[in-house]
């Protein structure tokens, strides 16, 4: 972890633009230590497992493909909009950016549960029927 905090000091005293053209090596060592992070969190005595085996990630899990669908948008948007109409909002020192961020991260969670439960679960469901009556004919 304090590898990956290094590297995102750097990225941040770089900047993401020039990060990325000027030194794009970093998203591979960013793959590889989070791979790391992940194979020791996995490999971690069972007395933690119920740190990471909960509800609530639970239902992350579920929603985490309307979450990765919706999340760039609503990002793009709400920021946009704040760029041209309250440009002091964007400022990360500011309690109205954290307010912001917080609301941007529940209408995402909320529009994640409507999508999964509206267009994914009914797709999951046809495949499982469709594949059912497959190999029952």
């Amino acid at each position: 972890l304090f590898a990956l905090a290094l590297m995102c000091q750097e990225v941040a005293r770089l900047g993401i633009v020039a990060a990325q053209l000027n030194w794009h090596v970093h998203n591979a060592i960013d793959g590889a230590l989070w791979a790391a992070v992940i194979f020791l969190l996995l490999h971690a005595p069972l007395r933690l497992l119920r740190i990471w085996v909960n509800p609530v990630f639970d239902t992350v899990g579920v929603l985490s493909y309307s979450i990765y669908l919706i999340h760039a948008p609503a990002l793009i948007f709400t920021f946009r909009y704040l760029r041209r109409h309250e440009p002091a909002w964007l400022n990360p020192e500011s309690m109205q950016f954290w307010l912001v961020s917080a609301a941007v991260l529940g209408g995402t969670l909320v529009l994640s549960m409507l999508t999964y439960s509206l267009v994914e679960r009914p797709f999951l469901n046809l495949k499982k029927y469709l594949a059912k009556r497959r190999t029952s004919s």
